[in-house]
């Protein structure tokens, strides 16, 4: 636990490092975001935002959500700062990943591979770079380690709610 705890704060520390300036200014794809996240406030409730490009809902929810906290609103920094939220929450997911696919027969050997995980995504640069961006790629890496422990669990087990929890 302590471990994790250090990965974590390791992450970030990497991602919250002069976040105010980097990147300093936004871009189109924050700025259709952040008024998304503005209509979903004002009462859409779309499943699919068909504006730049087309995109799924979840960041504009999020956003929307996160932007009722106390001292936030709906601006580039508070997009920045769930980004941030999204990465951190992906690090300890991936040391579950880690423990639940190589730890089933050798608990040690899981926890070894989620901790390194979980330690190599903290500092990697493309999640970092991904994250200080508030990109909705951001997300793939939990997305896809929740699948995966669910699908391991569902198949080691053969678990009905864990082929759900895996769709």
């Amino acid at each position: 636990i302590v471990a994790l705890v250090l990965i974590v704060l390791v992450g970030a520390a990497f991602r919250l490092w002069n976040l105010e300036g980097v990147p300093p200014e936004m871009t189109s794809d924050h700025v259709e975001k952040l008024r998304d996240a503005y209509r979903v406030l004002q009462g859409d409730r779309d499943i699919f935002f068909a504006n730049n490009g087309g995109r799924e809902p979840f960041q504009m929810y999020a956003m929307a959500l996160f932007s009722q906290l106390p001292g936030l609103g709906i601006d580039f920094t508070s997009l920045k700062l769930l980004a941030v939220v999204e990465s951190l929450i992906t690090l300890p997911v991936l040391f579950w990943m880690g423990r639940e696919i190589v730890g089933y027969h050798d608990k040690r050997l899981g926890t070894l591979a989620g901790l390194l995980l979980a330690g190599l995504v903290a500092v990697s640069y493309w999640h970092v770079a991904i994250t200080r961006l508030s990109l909705r790629i951001v997300l793939t890496p939990l997305v896809t380690a929740l699948l995966l422990v669910y699908l391991s669990r569902a198949l080691r087990f053969n678990n009905r709610a864990d082929f759900i929890r895996a769709g």
